[in-house]
């Protein structure tokens, strides 16, 4: 199978609007019987090297080509849908042709598209269905019926909803089904709330949620693995079904399953939680709180979605991420115990030692535990056509910004610029922050840049700011500040400033997990050192005096001991620049990023 563009016209007859069979003009030569699906200028053929006796059939459509493929195009663009003859050839032995002069990007996604019929990725039976009519409609029919039951089934069991009589008064909102398969073979269908027709203060009021900080999370991974702690994980089924609702709503029946039979109308009084609805990630939140308090742990003030647990054998420490769980302990026995009493609590889905949590890659050893980003970084590669892309050794190559040229035309499409950019920052955040100085500098030209814009971020110095536990960074910062620094002691103070900070707030984690740790800064401006140290220097940072109290508060009692180091030395500098080959591997190895083998 194979995409040819050809720069000449295909010899093959015009045939009527709707695709039909059509021979070629040079049949004798080519012995085979031709398809020609034709629309006004575009011609795309499919041809199969059978012989002539063999007939192709094709059934034409009157329906747009994204009814058909689901891809959009124009109103005035149709195709022909291929039937069941063409799954009985070799696909080695299918070709999907299309003249180059006059191929247009709807044309390019039709050729796509019957290139992925032809050979059965995807058919159109696999197609996945957007509302209850297409699944009812669809040849899986009873299997997507089937998930709807089972859905519909778990709701009257779990008491997630009433039949009552509407009255007046009564203003229900909408739902829908989102339809959606796992591993390939299993038919999910899911009920879902209208969000959009919930009134603020009416329906809702507070929406906020907490997550665990992707910080805490690092921090979790570097206790367990220097104090040999095991880490296990486990899934919360169906996690916002299990909130009880404060406010008195009401929803419409959901498509398929209107009580007919039942005279004058009727909505469902939602007594639980519902996937769509505003509230349901705070309804949830608070109520696994309520029940992990009620076995003993304890929420940390300074991270509200790490909770603690001390017991005679040890201590517990478990990790929320919405309805993702880690609990870490040196005992196995408190780590079975919390898993029975969350699994009598709510539907549970135990996977045993954490493998893999929020896209991260977790891999335990004896002596150290690693997280990479094997399987994000391999799917990043295949979406964007980069599998065989040879590896090089710097995120980006030193640039003089100066040789730009204003009005110069960008040559890429923004939004999918954006959408890498954002793949990007997801990997800076997590794991590789030897990637989060280049990451920043493109997120903060999303929008067409002016020259103006990148000419001005010049005048601004760049805050690097790296925390090891345990030998590993654990928080890292690679930001433009937001004030004109006057001198680099200045710009020092301002990075220094939000180092201490978020340092301070670690420490304090740390003694709520019953963990001391003394503090040992690094800065390498000798000036900034001085300053924080001798009170008559402080007239030279007078716009950053609040910092710089700041900083030399902490410093006098006693939170942190600042000393110098070599900006080689210095891990927090590949933060701030973009840095020639030698330097930037010598930092990343001390990073504890290991080269790809």
């Amino acid at each position: 199978m194979y995409l040819d563009h050809l720069d000449q016209r295909f010899p093959y007859r015009r045939v009527t609007r709707k695709a039909r069979i059509a021979h070629s003009k040079e049949q004798s030569r080519l012995g085979k019987k031709t398809v020609l699906i034709s629309r006004g200028r575009n011609d795309i053929s499919i041809r199969k090297p059978v012989p002539t006796s063999d007939v192709l059939v094709f059934n034409t459509l009157t329906r747009k080509i994204d009814q058909v493929y689901g891809i959009v195009s124009s109103a005035d663009n149709y195709v022909g849908e291929i039937k069941n003859s063409l799954h009985n050839q070799p696909d080695d032995h299918v070709k999907v042709a299309a003249d180059n002069s006059l191929l247009t990007d709807v044309t390019r996604s039709v050729v796509v598209a019957a290139e992925q019929f032809v050979n059965g990725r995807p058919s159109l039976q696999e197609r996945i269905p957007e509302s209850f009519k297409q699944a009812s409609e669809s040849p899986n029919r009873k299997r997507w019926l089937k998930a709807c039951d089972e859905e519909m089934d778990a709701h009257k069991y779990n008491g997630t909803f009433t039949l009552v009589p509407l009255e007046e008064g009564m203003k229900p909102i909408g739902c829908r089904w989102v339809f959606t398969k796992k591993d390939g073979d299993v038919f999910k269908a899911r009920l879902v709330a209208k969000v959009f027709t919930q009134v603020p203060g009416v329906d809702y009021g507070e929406t906020f949620s907490p997550v665990i900080k992707h910080t805490s999370l690092r921090l979790l991974f570097a206790i367990a693995s220097k104090e040999k702690m095991q880490m296990h994980q486990m899934d919360v089924k169906t996690a916002f079904l299990n909130g009880v609702l404060k406010e008195e709503l009401y929803m419409r029946q959901p498509p398929g399953y209107s009580s007919s039979k039942i005279k004058g109308e009727f909505v469902y009084k939602l007594n639980k939680s519902l996937y769509g609805l505003k509230q349901a990630p705070q309804v949830w939140n608070e109520t696994i709180n309520r029940e992990l308090k009620t076995q003993g742990f304890k929420s940390c003030n300074n991270e509200p979605c790490l909770f603690v647990k001390g017991s005679g054998s040890g201590y517990i420490l478990l990790a929320l991420y919405v309805d993702d769980l880690l609990i870490v302990s040196s005992s196995d026995e408190e780590i079975a115990i919390a898993k029975k009493k969350l699994s009598e609590a709510f539907k549970m889905k135990d996977l045993g030692l954490a493998k893999k949590f929020l896209g991260m890659n977790i891999e335990f050893h004896p002596t150290f535990t690693k997280i990479h980003l094997g399987d994000y970084v391999n799917s990043l590669l295949i979406d964007y056509g980069h599998e065989r892309t040879r590896i090089i050794s710097t995120p980006a190559a030193q640039i003089n910004l100066d040789e730009l040229q204003e009005g110069k035309e960008d040559f890429c499409d923004d939004s999918e610029y954006r959408s890498i950019v954002g793949k990007l920052l997801y990997a800076a955040n997590t794991v590789r922050f030897d990637i989060a100085c280049i990451v920043s500098q493109l997120s903060r030209h999303l929008i067409n840049p002016s020259f103006a814009s990148i000419k001005n971020s010049k005048a601004k110095s760049r805050t690097g700011s790296s925390i090891l536990y345990g030998g590993a960074p654990i928080s890292w910062k690679s930001k433009l500040q937001t004030m004109v620094a006057i001198s680099t002691v200045n710009a020092e103070l301002i990075a220094l400033s939000y180092t201490v900070a978020e340092s301070i707030w670690l420490i304090n984690l740390l003694k709520e997990l019953g963990l001391t740790h003394k503090c040992q800064m690094y800065c390498d401006n000798q000036g900034t050192i001085k300053t924080v140290r001798n009170p008559a220097l402080l007239d030279g940072t007078k716009h950053v005096l609040t910092k710089t109290h700041f900083v030399k508060q902490y410093s006098e009692e006693g939170w942190f001991k600042l000393d110098y180091i070599n900006t080689k030395e210095n891990v927090a500098d590949i933060l701030t620049k973009v840095l020639a080959r030698p330097e930037f591997t010598y930092l990343r190895s001390k990073g504890k990023i290991r080269e790809r083998p």
